[in-house]
């Protein structure tokens, strides 16, 4: 999977969470920073595997790009 369409899968599956939360607006900008959260979790879980903090910068980015 390409670092843009995992960008786009985190995406779509936070924006599917939201939209069974019917107390909560969530607007796309705290979708994609949910997104990012986990990304960065990902970059800090990766340390030391260089090709893997590569992959997940880059899905960030491509978060960044939505």
């Amino acid at each position: 999977m390409t670092p843009k369409e995992k960008a786009e899968e985190l995406v779509e599956r936070y924006e599917y969470i939201g939209e069974y939360v019917s107390e909560i607006w969530i607007t796309d900008y705290l979708i994609k920073q949910c997104a990012l959260i986990c990304v960065e979790q990902m970059i800090e879980a990766c340390e030391g595997y260089i090709k893997g903090i590569k992959y997940w910068q880059d899905v960030k980015q491509e978060i960044n790009k939505i």
